[in-house]
């Protein structure tokens, strides 16, 4: 099926039947507490994220912003 390294790709994605759209739904729902619980430990890895959350509230996901723009616009080379 998919695996969690699995790229989004539109087109393929819009080519899909609804027998190939249900099966992706299963996976995509029958994986996502297995896949955040990764996330948050691979957030919980980076320097000053040991004790982040990932529990939805707006604290941690304002912290989480924070970290993405940092990573994002290169302001830091760290984790």
């Amino acid at each position: 099926m998919y695996s969690y390294d699995y790229v989004f790709n539109f087109t393929e994605f819009n080519e899909l039947g609804t027998k190939e759209m249900r099966a992706f739904k299963e996976w995509f729902l029958s994986s996502l507490e297995d896949r955040m619980e990764r996330f948050v430990a691979f957030v919980r890895q980076r320097d000053g994220y040991g004790e982040w959350a990932g529990d939805y509230s707006e604290e941690s996901l304002l912290s989480l912003s924070a970290w993405l723009y940092r990573k994002i616009s290169g302001e830091s080379h760290q984790n």
